[in-house]
């Protein structure tokens, strides 16, 4: 009994944990002005779009990339 109640609760969360919106705002012009990075209340979700916000916007972050290799 125990096992179908564990079951029965688990598949349950299951289903509702996609049944909330997405809160993680869009990384673009707007929502990367400073003062719209600050009206988020969350600090968890402030701090990641502030991240990739600053990711956005600086063209040499970015993935690591070897430099050509040069013959002198």
């Amino acid at each position: 009994m125990k096992l179908y109640k564990f079951v029965v609760i688990s598949f349950t969360a299951t289903i509702l944990t996609g049944c909330f919106g997405d809160k993680k705002p869009e990384v673009n012009e707007e929502n990367c002005k400073v003062e719209n990075i600050l009206s988020i209340e969350e600090i968890s979700l402030r701090e990641e779009l502030a991240r990739k916000c600053a990711e956005h916007t600086n063209p040499r972050t970015g993935a690591f990339r070897n430099s050509p290799k040069k013959e002198w």
